[in-house]
């Protein structure tokens, strides 16, 4: 039997919501994921790319999942 399983809908974040999940991860990510940029980097709008693709990249699973919240 092919029974469609599906799995409940996960809330997208509003703008401000990602902007201090993204703030937290550069923080927490820096050594492994951002270190080859500037350590206060203003996380905007603008930089939120830059930080999914450097969780992506170079961060673990965690990371990775993470990195998707930002990118819905």
């Amino acid at each position: 039997m092919n029974q469609n399983v599906t799995q409940p809908a996960t809330p997208r974040l509003t703008l401000e919501e990602k902007l201090a999940l993204a703030k937290r991860l550069y923080c927490e990510c820096y050594a492994d994921c951002f270190w080859h940029m500037q350590p206060d980097l203003e996380i905007t709008e603008a930089t939120l790319p830059l930080i999914i693709r450097g969780l992506q990249d170079y961060g673990g699973r965690r990371e990775f999942l993470e990195a998707a919240k930002l990118a819905r």
